[in-house]
């Protein structure tokens, strides 16, 4: 081999190449970012569209319908998914995996700015996000203590700054606690006796509270900024606000309304061990290092913990960098492992200097692929880190193939006696002639193990991209261990190789089998290849026999493990540290009626000794109250659970988890379902039925004949099927007298806000009070609610449609 030659000739410059490389390694080693999860791009945006108070099917109409048709047409598109919530429109765009997803996210952004125009006037603003693993938090901090949930969130937002400033936090989202705002509860016979509306106070209280720039006035040799910094600073701003001034008569707002400072009304709530709390969800920055990101973060909440509130705990939650810290540290262990190991078989057979020879070439093969893998910028995660694992057992390969050839060589050049003049030029010439001869054996070992990676290098779709790099950490492992064995490994044993302890080696032949190697194992491989191999002959005695025997031990095999009832699995399900429990009550159900099915819940886990920690958010899905939840989402609860530590747990949390199923089955009035922690790659469901029609409501009562179906199944192993079908909610729908309402100089619009404004509110503007925002709302007094029954027919409209006269 060439590159062995060039090696041996210039072996000072490889004795400089490896200490480069063993401090490139460890540099690369200690500085490679740490991520739970590969740093791909995941083709999918996501479009909302917040209508609040608006019914599917307005929303359908209304939004999602020209949304869709606006957007069906984005080039690079796999599949467009639209849906109708109440009070918002989402639409999922997947996008295929060779698309540039910024070019995308740009082009999604210009479509959805286009139909804005079209849409109504009263939605709020659309959000265009790009999905991406980086969303999903790597540490929440649960703050909880014995006073106010006001108090609570002020420490958590004094929390949040400072972790913020963290080198490679990305954002720190704070959940649950109250938010405060000013409340204008009108009195609607005030303002109906001075012949104003609801629309006239809101329009005048946001076009008060302006602060606008007006440009530049030069004068002289001067330039004079122009500004009307008009924003409301306080209440008393607020209270001074001309509504209207009929004859020159000012009507204030205080004339018409009572101006409170209270709390926003909640929309989801958030408990820890059943006590209130307020959660700080940790999110890093793309290519940051997982491990020193929490690390950072964990001192900044010590400080905090430190100087919090007497009552104050604080409890760390969905530490992602246990679980990377523990597979770096196996890795670690595998390798010091696999390096004693491998020393201490080969001391018995090549000597201590030998032995060693071929034990560098795992952390050499190890830190040489360290270097390569920063320098194409591929990260320590969940997926690099198995490849690691497993390629580890097959770096020493090609090392024990070159080293021990070299050393027989050795024995039968050098006698016991020759001086070390001679050792030294022999050393020279079998550590070139020894690896020349086994050269292409070893590179053809290596590259059938590549072979069979590299076809999962072209595995299409998301799965693929996620996977993608098993295979490839694995090809760079066993290159790198090539690499070491044709140029390293020979070098090392010029220049190092021990003396054999005696002359010669033990030769092939039939009568130096036993001298060479005796004991009963020996004894039984020899007996077997006499009756298989030629010795002497030098070929096969039964070439056609022995092929069918290991076509036969393949079928045997295939069919032992069909008859086994294993079954296949995507990935492999290993025992959870954590679960996600969701509990779906009757659509309709207010927020009180979901915090009391989840407080039952709570009972539950509290008396189970296997969990250390459970967050419960009522009105909003488990790991989802980044963003709160909402009243089209109040009947669904969410609770994170934590369970204890391996060393203290009393059973399996398999056995844990099966238990709560049990348990939360005899739960009336909502739907609860028990979800383990899952590892890999995302994926979904592993049975989907999809069905499709024109009509909605056809659907839902073959979805529940498809439910019923498969809940006869449990015994063949499915499990909690479930179907995304939803009923619509109870509603009062409104039809307008329109002759009347002309009557009164009013239209079906006029009727409609009124309403809107009466029930819903209105968030008018902010106020800025000192250092806080307010929002404004404008609503009726309460027990004085307007009555547009003299304009309007009212009625009760079921999940059917059917109308039902309110009185």
């Amino acid at each position: 081999m060439i590159v062995t030659r060039y090696a041996i000739r210039f072996r000072t410059a490889v004795f400089v190449l490896i200490i480069n490389l063993v401090v490139a390694g460890l540099i690369s080693f200690f500085g490679l970012p740490r991520e739970m999860t590969p740093d791909i791009e995941i083709p999918v945006i996501v479009v909302s569209v917040p209508y609040p108070g608006a019914s599917p099917t307005d929303v359908e109409q209304l939004i999602l319908t020209p949304l869709e048709t606006e957007l069906k047409d984005l080039s690079d598109i796999d599949k467009l998914q639209g849906t109708a919530y109440e009070g918002a429109a989402v639409v999922t765009i997947t996008f295929t995996p060779d698309a540039n997803i910024d070019e995308a996210l740009t082009s999604v952004r210009d479509r959805v700015s286009r139909v804005r125009p079209r849409l109504p006037g009263d939605i709020l603003e659309p959000t265009v996000k790009e999905v991406s693993f980086d969303d999903f938090p790597i540490l929440i901090v649960n703050i909880s203590g014995s006073y106010s949930l006001e108090r609570l969130k002020q420490l958590a937002e004094d929390m949040q700054e400072s972790i913020e400033g963290v080198q490679g936090v990305l954002a720190a989202h704070i959940s649950g606690g109250v938010d405060e705002v000013y409340t204008i509860e009108v009195d609607p016979e005030a303002a109906a006796s001075r012949k104003i509306g609801l629309t006239d106070i809101v329009r005048a209280v946001q076009t008060e509270n302006i602060n606008l720039p007006g440009g530049v006035v030069e004068a002289d040799r001067t330039s004079w900024l122009v500004r009307t910094p008009a924003d409301f600073r306080g209440a008393a701003g607020l209270r001074e606000v001309v509504v209207k001034a009929p004859k020159g008569k000012p009507v204030r707002l205080t004339d018409l309304a009572r101006i409170r400072r209270t709390f926003e009304e909640p929309t989801s709530y958030a408990r820890i061990n059943g006590r209130p709390s307020v959660s700080l969800q940790i999110t890093k920055r793309t290519g940051a290092n997982i491990v020193d990101v929490v690390d950072r973060s964990k001192e900044v909440v010590a400080r905090f913990e430190k100087t919090a509130p007497h009552g104050t705990e604080i409890t760390l939650l969905g530490d992602q960098s246990v679980f990377i810290r523990n597979l770096v540290d196996d890795l670690v262990n595998n390798i010091i492992t696999g390096l004693i190991l491998v020393t201490a078989v080969l001391f018995f057979f090549m000597g201590a200097r030998n032995a060693v020879l071929v034990g560098l070439a795992v952390p050499l093969s190890m830190l040489l692929t360290f270097s390569v893998l920063d320098i194409m910028g591929v990260t320590l995660n969940l997926v690099t880190l198995f490849a690691l694992i497993l390629a580890l057992g097959m770096l020493v390969d090609n090392a024990i193939v070159v080293i021990e050839n070299i050393y027989r060589h050795l024995g039968e050049r050098v006698d016991v006696d020759s001086d070390r003049s001679v050792l030294r030029r022999m050393r020279v010439l079998v550590a070139y002639t020894g690896t020349a001869e086994v050269a292409w054996p070893v590179i053809a070992s290596t590259a059938t193990t590549v072979a069979a990676f590299s076809p999962l290098l072209f595995w299409p779709g998301m799965m693929g991209k996620f996977m993608s790099y098993l295979p490839m950490v694995i090809i760079i492992t066993l290159v790198s261990s090539l690499l070491v064995a044709l140029i390293i490994n020979p070098v090392m044993a010029a220049a190092l190789m021990a003396r054999p302890a005696q002359q010669g080696a033990p030769g092939t032949l039939e009568d130096n089998w036993r001298d060479a190697y005796s004991g009963p194992l020996a004894r039984m491989y020899y007996a077997s290849l006499l009756v298989l191999l030629d010795i002497r002959g030098r070929k096969m005695r039964r070439p056609v026999a022995i092929s069918l025997l290991a076509f036969a031990s393949l079928v045997a095999a295939a069919m032992a493990f069909g008859r086994s009832g294993l079954g296949v699995e995507f990935f492999p399900q290993t025992t959870p540290d954590r679960a996600t429990i969701t509990i779906t009550a009757a659509n309709g159900t207010h927020l009180d009626g979901s915090d009391a099915l989840t407080r039952q819940v709570e009972a539950l886990l509290a008396e189970s000794p296997n969990i250390d920690n459970y967050v419960a958010t009522p009105g909003a899905s488990a790991g989802t109250f980044k963003s709160g939840g909402s009243s089209m989402s109040a009947h669904i609860s969410g609770i994170s659970v934590d369970f204890t530590d391996k060393a203290d747990r009393i059973e399996s949390t398999l056995v844990t988890i099966d238990r709560l199923r049990e348990r939360f089955s005899h739960i009336a009035g909502a739907s609860i379902e028990v979800v383990r922690e899952k590892m890999g790659p995302p994926s979904g469901a592993p049975i989907s039925i999809e069905l499709t029609g024109p009509d909605y409501e056809p659907l839902g009562d073959l979805a529940a004949r498809a439910k019923a179906l498969l809940l006869a199944m449990h015994e063949n192993g499915v499990r909690d099927p479930k179907t995304d079908y939803v009923t619509g909610r109870p509603e009062l729908q409104v039809h307008v007298d329109r002759q009347a309402a002309r009557e009164v100089g009013a239209s079906t619009v006029v009727v409609a806000q009124a309403i809107r404004d009466a029930i819903h509110g209105n968030d008018t503007s902010e106020i800025r009070d000192g250092s806080d925002e307010f929002d404004i709302l404008v609503r009726f007094a309460d027990g004085r609610r307007d009555r547009p029954s003299d304009l309007a027919s009212i009625h009760v409209t079921g999940e059917k449609g059917a109308q039902i006269p309110l009185d």
